[in-house]
C-alpha cells in the first residue's frame, strides 16, 4: 500500500454496514458481488446500496477534519481511485469491480437532492476518473475484512 500522503490524496477506511431484517442484523465487511445482488430483492439491493453509499460518508465526516486544506479543492475533477480489499476469500477482478460500485457511488458529488453521496470527486465517468485495478489483500479471518481506498487528485 502507498506510503505516505501527497498534498491531494483522501484515505478511506470502510470496515462494516448493516441493514435491519426479519429477526435482527445483516452485517457485511464487503460488499455483496454482482452474483448475489443480481438474485435480490430490489428494494434488499437498495438498502444494501444505500448502506454502503452512507457508510462512505460516514467515513468521510469522521476523517473530513484531517484534510482542511483538500476540501478547499473538492470535488476532485480529475481523479484516480485505489482500492485495498482486505478479504479472507478469493475474488475475481469482475464481481470485485462490481460489488465496489455503491461505494464509487458514495464518492460522488450528489446528482439530486436528497442522494447519499459525500461530494468527494464531480463523477466516476472516464476520462476524469481513473478507477485503478483494485488490490486484493488476504487476511486471516472474516473479522478482519474490511476495504481502504485511496482517492488522489491528478
Amino acid at each position: 500500500m502507498a506510503k505516505g500522503r501527497s498534498k491531494y490524496q483522501i484515505h478511506l477506511k470502510l470496515e462494516s454496514v448493516s441493514i435491519e431484517k426479519a429477526g435482527g442484523y445483516d452485517t457485511r465487511r464487503i460488499p455483496y458481488s454482482p452474483n448475489i445482488t443480481s438474485k435480490m430483492h430490489w428494494t434488499i439491493r437498495k438498502r444494501w446500496t444505500d448502506a454502503w453509499k452512507e457508510e462512505v460518508c460516514n467515513q468521510w465526516l469522521v476523517v473530513k477534519n484531517q484534510y482542511k486544506e483538500i476540501t478547499k479543492a473538492l470535488p476532485f475533477l480529475n481523479c484516480e481511485i485505489q482500492f485495498f480489499v482486505f478479504t479472507n476469500r478469493q475474488m475475481d477482478d469482475d464481481n470485485l469491480f462490481g460489488s465496489l460500485k455503491p461505494v464509487v457511488d458514495g464518492l460522488k458529488e450528489p446528482s439530486k437532492t436528497g442522494e447519499m453521496c459525500c461530494g468527494i470527486i464531480k463523477d466516476d465517468a472516464p476520462p476524469q476518473c481513473r478507477i485503478a485495478k483494485p488490490e486484493v489483500i488476504k487476511v486471516a479471518s472474516k473479522e478482519a475484512e474490511h476495504i481502504e481506498i485511496i482517492i488522489k487528485r491528478k
